[in-house]
């Protein structure tokens, strides 16, 4: 008996029935009735390169709405602003213990650079006809 993940694995990948078998260790007849076993519990099992194709489009999909979802928490957490009362429990005499509270307690970060946007088209547009 073959195991029918790999021969499902093997056929996939676009290997011939003799390669199969020869990987297998079996005969050619075992590789097609286990192919046939196969379709009969699975019906919709296909080895085309549409198929194929399509299902990788499908795991980009679900790898596209997983950054989707991280980059909502992500935003969700950046847009929680501290109250002012958070702040001033922070606070101490000491401008050295209040600074190590606030970066224990909050996620402190600069702020973006400002972006010159016609500079930076600019130098887009250079790079690309020097690259032409």
């Amino acid at each position: 008996m073959i195991s029918l993940p790999e021969l499902l694995i093997l056929k996939q990948a676009g290997f011939s029935d003799e390669v199969i078998a020869g990987r297998l260790g079996c005969s050619l007849d075992e590789v097609e009735a286990g192919w046939k076993e196969l379709l009969d519990k699975h019906p919709h099992l296909s080895i085309s390169g549409r198929d194929n194709l399509s299902s990788h489009c499908d795991q980009l999909a679900s790898l596209y709405a997983l950054v989707g979802e991280s980059l909502k928490v992500l935003m969700k957490e950046l847009n929680n602003e501290p109250t002012d009362q958070e702040i001033e429990a922070c606070w101490d005499p000491d401008a050295k213990v209040t600074a190590r509270r606030l970066r224990r307690t909050f996620l402190i970060y600069r702020p973006f650079p400002r972006q010159d946007i016609l500079e930076s088209l600019t130098k887009y547009l250079a790079r690309v006809n020097r690259q032409n």
